[in-house]
């Protein structure tokens, strides 16, 4: 009421305000189905009767989250939100800015989380979203589980050679913006096939002495891209994997983690003894240099990180770091096999409070 329209849906001299009301419009059409959803899923909630509703996220792309958060805002039921392991800098990614947004408790995979978010800073305090969040280090059970089947690939393994896996991850996404995501900070959005093309080509340097194998994470947008790489590069003894095996099966087998970003692999990485590189600018980076100063190979420019790495597959010494500390900080190790009682005590907590 206090601001013209108009003003607000101008961007750069470019005006959205059509394309905004298009989008209300196809959302208004919906409403119809959203009641109809809307009670139906209030009836499952009278019939089971939970006391607390734990969300993967926040974020509407799955219209269940807001009729379900809608239903727990009217009749005043507990919930709370399992933070995906993706979170690991000042920045937010995706959907992560929404989840504190409308959620204030949190089950996190480890302690992280809770000195990341109230850091003066997060991106959350520049979006006035840094209050009364409450974190419940539980660990992750999507990770416990995978590890635990621990199920080796040994055909993939074509010798007693050393296996590095090179974890690609996302490539430069054009045209799109998150809200909460410092772009150039980030390596996997800035110019991230750039540093990752130098990433492999310092592994076809070594594409005889080790096994080396460069895999496609989460999703393979640009397996074209990267044979084509490979193939142009002469490194015809990389392998390159796809959706063949999952991130936990390379893992299985592998001496030698080279992640050019921080993200979910970075966690999963972490409950298995093979030396971790890693590379992030957009976090307090006296924690890598003093806490963990020799359980994780970190760095925050590129420069640095191919030059060590190229070092370290000179040497060929494996395994040269333990990562005890990082590992209870990142996804709370020590309490493994202890995740059911946590997870009581969290939801009990939470539960307790809402009375």
């Amino acid at each position: 009421n206090d601001t013209e329209f108009k003003t607000l849906t101008n961007y750069k001299e470019i005006n959205f305000n059509n394309l905004f009301f298009g989008i209300v419009l196809q959302l208004s059409k919906s409403f119809d189905n959203f009641i109809k959803k809307y009670y139906k899923a209030k009836k499952i909630i009278e019939k089971t009767r939970p006391k607390c509703l734990i969300f993967r996220t926040m974020t509407p792309y799955e219209s269940s989250n807001f009729i379900f958060r809608k239903i727990c805002k009217d009749i005043k039921l507990p919930y709370v939100t399992w933070i995906h392991g993706g979170i690991h800098s000042y920045s937010l990614g995706g959907y992560d800015v929404t989840d504190f947004r409308f959620c204030r408790n949190h089950i996190s995979y480890g302690i992280h989380l809770d000195e990341i978010i109230n850091d003066e800073k997060s991106v959350l305090n520049e979006l006035n979203l840094q209050k009364n969040h409450k974190i419940y280090p539980v660990g992750s059970l999507r990770f416990d589980y995978f590890t635990k089947k621990r199920k080796s690939k040994k055909f993939l393994k074509k010798n007693n050679k050393f296996t590095i896996l090179f974890t690609i991850g996302w490539g430069f996404m054009r045209n799109s913006y998150s809200l909460g995501t410092n772009s150039k900070k980030l390596f996997f959005f800035n110019s991230a096939w750039e540093f990752q093309y130098q990433i492999i080509k310092l592994l076809q340097k070594y594409q005889h002495k080790y096994n080396i194998i460069v895999k496609d994470y989460p999703i393979p947008p640009n397996g074209n891209l990267w044979k084509s790489i490979l193939r142009d590069l002469n490194a015809k003894n990389i392998t390159y994997v796809s959706n063949q095996f999952s991130f936990t099966d390379l893992l299985n087998i592998s001496d030698l983690n080279i992640l050019p970003w921080t993200s979910t692999t970075f966690f999963g990485s972490q409950y298995y003894e093979a030396d971790i590189f890693c590379i992030n600018e957009d976090i307090d980076i006296n924690l890598f240099k003093d806490k963990f100063k020799n359980e994780l190979f970190y760095f925050d420019n590129t420069t640095e990180y191919l030059k060590e790495l190229d070092k370290y597959l000179e040497q060929g010494n494996f395994y040269k770091r333990k990562k005890e500390n990082s590992r209870d900080y990142f996804i709370n190790f020590k309490n493994l096999h202890k995740r059911d009682k946590l997870l009581s005590q969290a939801l009990s907590q939470i539960i307790q409070e809402r009375k």
